[in-house]
């Protein structure tokens, strides 16, 4: 039998880069504050949390910062 999927699963899946992304976002940072904590640009950033959204299934910072918490 499979078991269902939990966002612990899903949260394995992401990079480490992703993961200091989405952990910097779910303390209420902005991009900007996550590009300058990070020491990368904004860009980056952005990528980063576009590509853990995709693999999380969520599509704002509101469902992200549930599902991590």
């Amino acid at each position: 039998r499979l078991r269902e999927t939990t966002s612990a699963d899903k949260l394995v899946t992401l990079t480490p880069a992703e993961c200091e992304a989405v952990l910097l976002a779910a303390q209420c940072l902005d991009n900007q504050k996550i590009a300058d904590r990070l020491s990368i640009n904004i860009s980056a950033v952005k990528t980063r949390l576009h590509s853990a959204f995709r693999k999380l299934g969520v599509v704002n910072r509101s469902q992200l910062v549930a599902m991590v918490k």
